[in-house]
C-alpha cells in the first residue's frame, strides 16, 4: 500500500489509500508486526525530505493516520516529536513556514494532544534556538 501511495499521481486516490492504511493501522496495530515500523519510517522519512512533494505526502499521511488512529502513535511519541522538530526546522530553513507540510504536521500533533495528556511524554520540544509547545 505504501508503494502505491508513493506512486499514485492523483491526490484523491492518495487520500483514499492513506485512509485505507489508517484503517489497517487502527485494526492491526495490536499484532505488533514490522509493517507498523514501515509506516512510521515512511512518514518520518518523507516529512523530513527536501523534496516538497515527498514532505507533503509524508505530512498528509501523518495527519490522516493520527486522525484515524491517534492512540497507536503514543508509544512512538518521542519519535513523533523528533519528526515534528525536524520538519519544522527544514521548512524554516527554506524561509517559508506557511506550507501544507507545516499545516499537516500541526494537525497531526493536534490529533495526538488528547492522548498525551497525563502520560510521561515530551511536552516541550527544545532545539538550540527554538521552543515549541504542544
Amino acid at each position: 500500500m505504501l508503494n502505491s501511495l508513493m506512486n499514485e499521481p492523483e491526490k484523491s486516490v492518495r487520500n483514499a489509500l492513506t485512509l485505507f492504511v489508517g484503517v489497517l493501522v487502527k485494526h492491526e496495530f495490536q499484532k505488533k508486526d514490522l509493517w507498523m515500523e514501515n509506516v512510521l519510517k515512511f512518514i518520518f522519512e518523507n516529512c523530513s525530505s527536501n523534496d516538497p512533494k515527498l514532505s507533503e505526502l509524508g505530512s498528509s499521511t501523518f495527519s490522516i493516520l493520527t486522525d484515524i488512529a491517534p492512540d497507536e502513535f503514543i508509544e512512538h511519541i518521542n519519535s513523533v516529536c523528533n519528526m515534528f522538530t525536524a520538519a519544522l526546522l527544514a521548512t524554516e530553513a527554506n524561509g517559508n513556514m506557511a506550507t501544507p507540510v507545516v499545516y499537516n504536521i500541526l494537525m497531526g500533533m493536534a490529533h495526538l494532544v488528547p492522548f498525551v495528556v497525563g502520560r510521561n511524554a515530551v511536552n516541550i520540544l527544545l532545539n538550540k534556538n527554538h521552543i515549541w509547545f504542544f
